[in-house]
């Protein structure tokens, strides 16, 4: 959390970092961004996060990069396709647990279509994301 007007520098010591704006607002560079932002920094730039007039709520996150692509389909990620296949597979089938304390709904897997968005496809196979 900070507050108004705080400045916070990123820390530099992973090679991969972001931040999620949850409540309030905060500034990079001079451009400010609102609740529900995901930002992501490249590796190396020295910057600060600064709060807005009303402070600010963050979520920090960074870690090593990732050692290949991801494929995403819906709620599953995985670096094969194949398992993404076998996750599709098995949600049909109800090999997935129920969650706790809801154990009565059951969201069925979405329509299987190729979507284009922001130049990316997102084939039912699902894509590669890095």
């Amino acid at each position: 959390m900070l507050s108004a007007g705080a400045a916070l520098p990123l820390p530099d010591h992973h090679e991969e970092r972001a931040a999620y704006v949850l409540e309030g607002s905060a500034s990079v560079a001079g451009e400010a961004f609102d609740p529900g932002r995901m930002l992501v920094f490249r590796a190396g730039d020295r910057l600060a996060l600064r709060a807005g007039p009303r402070g600010a709520r963050l979520l920090l996150l960074g870690g090593a990069a990732m050692d290949g692509p991801r494929y995403l389909f819906w709620n599953f990620v995985s670096s094969s396709r194949e398992r993404i296949e076998q996750a599709k597979a098995d949600w049909k089938s109800g090999r997935f647990a129920k969650v706790p304390g809801d154990e009565q709904e059951f969201i069925p897997l979405p329509e299987e279509r190729l979507r284009v968005r922001a130049g990316v496809q997102s084939p039912a196979a699902g894509s590669p994301t890095s």
